[in-house]
């Protein structure tokens, strides 16, 4: 159990949610239904450039994340998400709405057509904290399943949904989507819109 002075060593803000409140829950709490009250609903999008790491050149793969990277800065400043962290070539983006997710793999695809990159979306609650230096946070199962999707079962191109990110997305979205199973984790696959079509 973290003391409130251990707390503060790990950079974490006192003001949202409110830290030492949310610490107190935090210890004694037992369950999820215990911190509930400080989780949000909301849709994370992990993105992972694909081939990155079995690239034969630093210069060229560091070049795909900067680019990466500006694409990301254009779709935030349109309002487009908040940036959450950013791991090498993988970014983790929070959304209010999974539609606002997949808008952003479709703007992203735009905007990167030779930079191949593959993606998890996942919904659900979680709980977004900001640390001191401004930074935010966020932990949840569907941040975890987002990941995973994103980073260990996607390939190429591809984009995969969890269960509960595709119920929330529109039907025009849901129609481009097909079920998939991976291990026992069960995903919808976003096809690209190529030339206005899925």
């Amino acid at each position: 159990m973290l003391s409130m002075s251990q707390a503060d060593t790990f950079g974490l803000l006192t003001t949202w949610p409110p830290m030492q409140t949310f610490l107190k829950a935090i210890a004694l709490a037992k369950t999820d239904a215990d911190i509930a009250s400080f989780m949000t609903w909301h849709a994370v999008l992990f993105t992972d450039l694909s081939g990155f790491s079995v690239h034969p050149m630093l210069v060229e793969a560091l070049k795909r994340v900067v680019q990466m990277e500006k694409a990301i800065a254009a779709l935030t400043q349109l309002g487009g998400g908040m940036v959450l962290k950013a791991l090498g070539d993988s970014f983790l983006i929070l959304f209010d709405t999974a539609d606002q997710a997949v808008d952003a793999v479709d703007f992203l695809r735009a905007a990167l057509p030779v930079n191949a990159f593959c993606a998890g979306i996942g919904y659900g609650p979680m709980v977004v904290c900001q640390h001191r230096a401004g930074r935010h946070d966020a932990f949840g199962f569907a941040v975890s399943e987002a990941s995973r999707l994103g980073e260990d079962i996607a390939t190429g191109r591809q984009c995969l949904l969890t269960p509960a990110a595709y119920a929330a997305v529109s039907p025009a979205h849901q129609q481009r989507c097909v079920a998939g199973e991976h291990q026992g984790l069960a995903y919808w696959d976003m096809r690209a819109i190529l030339n206005g079509t899925g």
